[in-house]
């Protein structure tokens, strides 16, 4: 007789039971779907927009034949940037040709343009500036040829920063 009133007690208040325990769920759930809205609402909405427009550095031509075209393709290229191009135009380019995107935050610190461990230099070369590099958290430095006076001095910086195992680049 106590089995059947057991029974029946459960039958009875089953559902009860179960409604509390699916409450607490549904409860919960809905809690953690209005936090997520909450953050989700918080962040800034917008979009970057970027026109495409002509390269800032000069295009080398494949297609040219004959020694004297070469020669004078090779005297045009002693600057590889057009002669027009602002320098925040090609920091930007620069800056989507090695993989970065169009919000990444850099500084400008007296010559160079900084992002993180990556520097950029489109001002002509000084002996101080090799100190700087080799004293900061650098891995990479680019620079533009047109930056280098000579050869030799671009030589002896490649060579020192080849030994402090820093990346350079010439544009």
């Amino acid at each position: 007789m106590a089995e059947l009133r057991s029974a029946i007690f459960w039958v009875l208040n089953c559902p009860i039971y179960l409604l509390r325990c699916y409450s607490k769920v549904i409860e919960k759930i809905t809690t953690e779907r209005e936090s997520k809205l909450e953050l989700e609402t918080r962040q800034p909405l917008g979009f970057n927009a970027y026109k495409l427009a002509p390269s800032n550095f000069k295009i080398w031509r494949s297609d040219i034949q004959g020694k004297d075209a070469i020669l004078e393709q090779l005297q045009v290229f002693q600057s590889s940037e057009k002669s027009d191009s602002p320098q925040e135009n090609m920091l930007t380019e620069l800056l989507l040709k090695t993989g970065l995107g169009l919000g990444v935050k850099y500084i400008q610190d007296q010559s160079f343009y900084k992002v993180g461990n990556l520097w950029i230099c489109f001002e002509k070369f000084q002996s101080e500036m090799k100190e700087q590099i080799l004293q900061g958290n650098v891995q990479k430095v680019i620079f533009l040829n047109s930056c280098f006076a000579s050869d030799a001095e671009l030589s002896n910086l490649q060579l020192e920063l080849k030994e402090n195992e820093i990346n350079l680049v010439i544009i």
